[in-house]
This record gives C-alpha cells, sequence and structure tokens, in this order.
C-alpha cells in the first residue's frame, strides 16, 4: 500500500519550506559548481563508488528478506566492482548482466508486514515515514563505513568527507526529476508526498513485499496534530 497516515503535516510543510531554502541558497549552488567542474562520467563514476560502498547495507538486508538469489548478485557486484572495476568507479557487473539493486532496512520492514506509520518531511533529510526512518537508523548503525569513520565518538575528516560526498551524489542524482516535479505540480508538497510512497512501494514490491497487513501498525492511529 502507499498510503501513509500525515498527521503532521503543518509542522511537515514548514519543514519542506525550510528545506526548499536550503535547496535554494546552498544545495543547488554548490550542485552547479560541481557540475560545471565535473563532466557527466566523471559524477557517474562518483555516483559508482558510493553505490559499491552501500553493498554491506544491501546485502545484510537481501539476507534479512530471505533473498538469497538477490544477496549472491549483491555479493558478486561488490567483488567485482571492487576489483575489476577499480574500487568501484565502474560498474563492470551491470556490463556483464548483474544489475543494481537496493535494498534497506525500511524497505525489510516493509517485507516483514510492518506498514508505513505517519509520513513525515525531515529538515535537511526530507521525506520519510516512521517505518523508513526506524529503517534510515539502523543502515547506519549497520554500515561497516559508519564505525570505520569513527562512529559515534570520534569526528574524523573521513567521515565528514564521506557524508558530504554522499549528500552531494544523492542530491546530483535526484535534482533533474526534483525540479520537474516542482515545474508541474500545482501543489509540490502533495506531490512530493505520493512520488516518495509510490516510489518507495515500488521499491519494495521489487524486495518481495509480504502481506502489508500482516501485522498490525498502532503508527497509523496516532491523532493529527492541530
Amino acid at each position: 500500500m502507499t498510503q501513509a497516515p500525515d498527521p503532521f503535516e503543518k509542522v511537515n510543510r514548514a519543514s519542506l519550506s525550510v528545506n526548499l531554502a536550503i535547496d535554494k541558497v546552498v544545495m543547488r549552488p554548490i550542485n552547479t559548481v560541481y557540475r560545471t567542474l565535473v563532466p557527466e562520467p566523471g559524477r557517474q563514476a562518483f555516483s559508482n563508488v558510493y553505490e559499491n560502498s552501500r553493498s554491506p547495507v544491501i546485502l545484510l538486508n537481501d539476507l534479512l528478506q530471505g533473498e538469497p538469489k538477490r544477496a549472491g548478485q549483491t555479493l558478486a557486484r561488490f567483488l567485482i566492482n571492487s576489483t575489476v572495476g577499480v574500487g568501484g568507479l565502474l560498474d563492470v557487473a551491470a556490463a556483464n548482466g548483474i544489475p543494481r539493486h537496493y535494498e534497506d532496512f525500511g524497505q525489510t520492514l516493509g517485507v516483514w508486514g510492518v506498514k508505513n506509520g505517519p509520513y513525515v518531511v525531515v529538515p535537511l533529510l526530507g521525506p520519510t515515514t516512521f517505518r523508513d526512518g526506524v529503517g534510515m537508523a539502523v543502515d547506519v548503525l549497520t554500515d561497516p563505513l559508519f564505525w570505520l569513520f569513527g562512529g559515534f565518538g570520534t569526528n574524523t575528516d573521513e567521515g565528514w568527507a564521506y557524508m558530504g560526498g554522499s549528500m552531494l551524489i544523492a542530491y546530483d542524482s535526484n535534482r533533474d526529476d526534483f525540479e520537474e516535479l516542482q515545474r508541474s505540480s500545482i501543489d509540490l508538497y502533495s506531490a512530493l508526498r505520493s512520488a516518495y510512497l509510490q516510489h518507495r512501494q515500488s521499491e519494495l514490491l521489487n524486495g518481495g513485499a509480504a502481506d502489508p497487513n500482516s501485522l498490525p501498525d498502532i503508527l497509523d492511529d496516532l491523532p493529527p496534530i492541530e
């Protein structure tokens, strides 16, 4: 199901306004410079490296979802791209018939039957749901790079560089679609919520979703904020 209750709509709309201001003043200018200095093949190579670094998290969630075939694909992609693909710069695996797929703990919870819970817009991070927010936190804690770069106890240059680079890469890959959504939407908030929920449901079904009604979801019963 692509539905998610929206009891925090007023707060969410305010958060979206904050994010749009940050987008206009900070993220878009930085990304414009990035696109000017780095040609498209270079940006794709950086994106490939980042996606390859996510392989351990994807592999774990493949296994948690009971998808051994997809887990094997993830492991094969990581080994091939980390070696022949020069640390992930080249997606050699995809060129040889092993396509990329995405899994995260939010999807895993969905496969296990946990519903979305309320829709929320988080400053800086953007749209999510209670379920996906929990999943995001678990993904961070199960990412080997998080602990390699110091975990909770240490702020390292490498950690900040990885976080900043991943944000820039994610923004760059979504910028054109987001700008098109802005141009074509009468109500950007509603359009963004619908697009996010449909996208997440599409990812969930690709992972082999279980019956979404198999577990109760008390989060759906939260009262609206007046």
